[in-house]
């Protein structure tokens, strides 16, 4: 009796799944061989700043926010590929958003972008916090990355909140130059990447950390328009409901 062939779906599937074992092995070496030199150039670093003259110290501390970025990288993907047991708790999701604001407020006042925070200050998500946080940098910082590219006179990222009718919607918005159609359903594949010099992990590791708690992460972009991020908590993962 012959074995039924399978199927163009389940091909796919299998290949998805190949593709993600690969990213979590790769994600693994990156973080050992990262995790011990970054330390160290955190440490020396500090000294440095610690020696210069104040007016000096910025351009230092400069170099610490950008290693800071890379730390909040590195402990997110070895939380992913050795999660440890998820702990919710309510975030105050406005309050962090002005947090990110702050961590990236070097970067944006070099390349003149403005961050709206358009989330009301009680709302209140139950959520696990380090994913929810990893997937909140993730978006963000793609928003930057897009408008330090841009050449428009003015460029803003729009945080904004709104109830669906079976969920909270946590959008980022930046007015960018968005990416081309045929891009698009790519986003979220591993090493896939419109951006010179990226793995292109970041994405698709957020959408398999959304999917692991029923939330969906998707993207909505038009050329030269800018790109939307939208994350879909269920009321059921989230506190409140409509």
């Amino acid at each position: 009796m012959k074995n039924n062939p399978k199927s163009d779906l389940e091909i796919l599937e299998i290949i998805k799944k190949d593709r993600m074992q690969t990213a979590s092995t790769v994600a693994t070496e990156i973080v050992q061989r990262i995790k011990s030199p970054l330390s160290m150039l955190r440490g020396r670093t500090e000294n440095l700043r610690a020696q210069l003259e104040y007016l000096q110290r910025e351009k230092a501390q400069g170099i610490l926010d950008q290693i800071e970025q890379l730390e909040a990288l590195v402990s997110s993907v070895e939380a992913l590929v050795a999660p440890a047991s998820s702990f919710e708790k309510n975030l105050e999701v406005a309050k962090l958003i002005e947090e990110f604001n702050s961590f990236y407020q070097f970067r944006m006042a070099k390349g003149k972008i403005q961050m709206l925070n358009i989330v009301p200050q009680d709302l209140n998500l139950k959520v696990c916090e380090s994913d929810f946080k990893m997937i909140l940098n993730c978006v963000l910082l793609n928003a930057v990355e897009a408008l330090e590219e841009s050449s428009a006179p003015s460029k803003c990222i729009f945080v904004q909140y709104q109830k669906a009718p079976n969920g909270h919607v946590l959008s980022v918005e930046d007015n960018g130059p968005g990416i081309a159609d045929n891009l698009v359903n790519s986003l979220f594949k591993p090493f896939f990447s419109t951006k010179k010099g990226h793995l292109g992990m970041s994405l698709a590791i957020c959408q398999q950390m959304a999917q692991k708690y029923g939330w969906t992460l998707q993207l909505i972009s038009k050329e030269k328009q800018g790109v939307r991020f939208e994350l879909w908590i269920p009321y059921s993962s989230g506190s409140g409901s409509p």
